[in-house]
């Protein structure tokens, strides 16, 4: 039964006789916890606490058949009750129905002797080692692999285990399932460790725990699962809560200060097709970079460009709203090779009247590339409403002369004032250096709150006593600082605003042809059966009884009478058969319909998610091939070998699968092994059955589904 980490209950309980609570006794409970297993947990906090205080001790096993012994003033637990203002509870209920106003963070309980007349009806005696210090957690990790993620089932896991020693024990599973699994494109494996954990996130609760880059993360690295569930004790023993870890995969490659050579694979025409990167560069700088290296046209922009590695598209803004990193996307940065498409509709005057610049190395200088949305003539209409006066800043530093910059081997470095510099190494490679490197003066900003931004030479323009500053450190003056500016709507040309709304409307077109489609596509396939059926329907009826009707009307005054009873005999069987097989086709397509819908296969899920399925079921499964050949779908691998190591079979093989589902059913039926096993398997397995049943509808009910709904009505 799963759990949900849902806010716990805050239970005061105290007890009349002081040798048993001498002082407050403090437990948090979850909300579905029944009332019996809470007074099983006081009593037996009470049995430990004497048995560490008492130097010698006679223990009395519960569960045994012999009279319970009195143990320094501590009776059996069917001589106690609860109580609740005087009341005393019904174990039956669950603790959530204690207090009926919900807004009570305290709730005062009383554990002290029956009267002699009052007793439990239930059955009270519990093992000494019930479970109560143990926890059932269900793990779910991330991986970079066809599966997405796996699920680790973990039994028995103390509730003072740190979240430190979790993650130790999660590192050994990833680890062998990453070396074990040739589909994985991880590329640390063995070398995870416990720094690799980004976060953490508990089913029930909606925030989310950081575990690497926050500065609580100490605190949550040395909390236990007790304190991070909130709980004192399981609400039932067969109880699980999942945890969805979230880890860094194949990251630790790149060093944050090295630098390596990206390679452009493109029909478009660059002046280079290679790029110097670090991990820290971001996909919004490599498109900055593209737009000063393209040679065919002077208007590309940062939306006109897009970049895709091995398949996968390259998002500029991450999900968080930030600046992705081109190391995110590429595992191997040295030589990765990114696929470049450009889209751009030229609306520019034909090639010849561009040629003279675009062999000149100068052709950029009168256009300002610091901002990609801002193009010579947008800033030439522009300029008088996008200049603003600037108020309580000024730029204060020494002017100093321009530094000669030269490259190793002493030849000097010709600057050209783009963005990126092109010089040649001593191995006659060309390489491209950022502008940046090149600031040979920095100005200082002095905003009027006395704070102060440096800037370089890139940074700003100033004209007729107005400061231009470019889009990087407007964005850092509204981000970093919170001050509000004035914003003024952008004057375009309209042909380009045309291009724009043409580029949309044509987007929305084809959004809405994805989405109509896909609906066809769902209403076809659980539509077909229905016109199947019908169309059978129509035939049998017609053959079978409207064709003979037919010839009987046409020619029946050349049939006699001795020739006529016979054919109406005939027709009569005829059709009670038609009828018969026509019940039987609508009945079974009506019956199947009902187990297949949303509802039914809810319920189901739910059942088996409950461990509501009891041992003869599995007796019944274990002598149907059918049942068992189900859990054989390659989405259930991992979890199959998770229930192989439960059983202690090794190196299994795909031949032998079937007969250690075999012998996993057996072991199962004579509980061997707990029965959470199988249920887990069958769970997944109904997920996956709902979710195909998206695409396809199948022809026949499979055994499994009939036996878990006979089981299903029987209980």
């Amino acid at each position: 039964m799963e759990c949900l980490a849902i806010p716990s209950l805050r239970f005061l309980v105290t007890s009349p006789d002081k040798r048993l609570i001498n002082s407050n006794l403090f437990i948090h409970v979850h909300q579905e916890t029944l009332n019996l297993r809470l007074l099983q947990y006081i009593h037996h906090t009470i049995y430990e606490k004497i048995q560490a205080e008492s130097a010698i001790i006679k223990v009395t096993d519960s569960s045994s058949e012999e009279e319970p012994t009195e143990l320094f003033g501590l009776g059996h637990i069917s001589e106690y009750c609860l109580t609740y203002n005087s009341k005393i509870i019904e174990l039956s209920d669950i603790v959530k129905n204690i207090e009926s106003d919900s807004s009570s963070w305290l709730i005062q309980l009383e554990f002290k002797l029956c009267d002699k007349n009052f007793r439990y009806r239930q059955k009270l005696d519990y093992p000494i080692f019930g479970g109560f210090n143990t926890v059932n957690i269900h793990i779910q990790i991330n991986t970079w692999s066809k599966e997405k993620k796996i699920d680790i089932i973990e039994y028995n896991i103390p509730l003072r285990l740190t979240i430190r020693k979790l993650k130790d024990k999660i590192l050994e599973h990833l680890i062998r399932y990453e070396t074990s699994e040739e589909l994985n494109f991880c590329g640390i494996k063995r070398k995870h460790n416990v720094n690799d954990f980004e976060s953490l996130r508990i089913k029930g609760k909606k925030t989310t725990i950081f575990l690497n880059d926050s500065q609580d993360s100490e605190i949550y690295n040395d909390a236990t699962i007790s304190e991070l569930l909130n709980i004192n004790f399981p609400s039932a023993k067969n109880s699980y809560y999942t945890l969805s870890f979230k880890l860094n995969h194949g990251k630790h490659n790149h060093h944050p200060n090295e630098r390596y050579c990206i390679e452009f694979i493109t029909e478009a025409k660059l002046t280079t097709n290679k790029m110097i990167i670090t991990p820290e560069t971001t996909v919004d700088d490599v498109k900055e970079y593209i737009c000063s290296i393209y040679a065919n046209s002077l208007r590309l922009y940062h939306r006109d460009i897009k970049l895709s590695f091995d398949g996968h598209h390259i998002h500029t803004m991450n999900a968080a709203g930030n600046l992705s990193k081109i190391a995110e996307y590429i595992t191997e940065l040295e030589g990765a090779k990114i696929h470049l498409q450009i889209n751009q509709e030229y609306i520019e005057p034909g090639p010849g009247f561009w040629s003279e610049l675009f062999s000149s190395p100068n052709r950029f200088n009168f256009m300002y590339t610091g901002s990609y949305w801002e193009s010579e003539r947008s800033a030439q209409t522009s300029r008088d409403t996008h200049n603003s006066e600037v108020n309580g800043i000024n730029l204060a530093g020494p002017m100093k002369k321009p530094i000669k910059f030269t490259t190793e081997s002493g030849l000097v470095i010709k600057r050209t004032g783009l963005l990126y510099e092109g010089i040649i190494n001593e191995d006659r490679k060309e390489q491209m250096i950022p502008e940046n490197y090149f600031n040979d003066y920095k100005q200082i900003l002095t905003v009027d709150d006395d704070s102060n931004l440096q800037l370089s030479r890139s940074d700003y323009r100033t004209e007729n006593g107005f400061i231009n500053l470019t889009s990087d450190v407007i964005d850092n003056l509204l981000n970093e600082r919170s001050r509000n500016f004035e914003q003024e709507e952008i004057k375009t040309d309209s042909a380009r605003n045309i291009r724009v709304r043409r580029r949309r409307r044509s987007n929305q077109y084809l959004e809405y042809i994805v989405e109509f489609w896909s609906i066809i596509k769902v209403k076809a396939v659980h539509i077909y059966p229905l016109l199947s059926l019908c169309s059978s329907t129509v035939i049998l009826v017609c053959f079978n009884i409207f064709f003979p009707l037919f010839i009987i009307y046409e020619y029946g005054t050349y049939f006699s009478y001795s020739l006529s009873l016979p054919v109406a005999v005939f027709l009569l069987v005829k059709i009670s058969i038609c009828f018969k097989e026509l019940k039987e086709m609508w009945c079974s397509y009506l019956y199947k319909r009902r187990i297949l819908s949303e509802e039914s296969l809810s319920n189901m899920i739910n059942f088996v998610d409950k461990g509501s399925l009891s041992i003869e079921f599995y007796k019944k499964c274990r002598d149907n091939i059918n049942a068992i050949d189900v859990l054989l779908i390659p989405n259930l691998r991992y979890k199959r070998r998770r229930a192989y190591e439960v059983c202690g079979f090794k190196e299994v093989t795909s031949r032998d699968e079937m007969k250690h589902l075999k012998n996993l059913f057996l072991k199962t039926a004579e509980e061997e092994i707990p029965k959470s096993t199988l249920d887990g398997l069958y769970e997944a397995w109904l997920r996956s059955f709902r979710k195909s049943l998206e695409t396809s509808i199948p022809k026949d009910l499979n055994d499994f589904i009939i036996l878990l709904k006979e089981e299903m009505q029987k209980s």
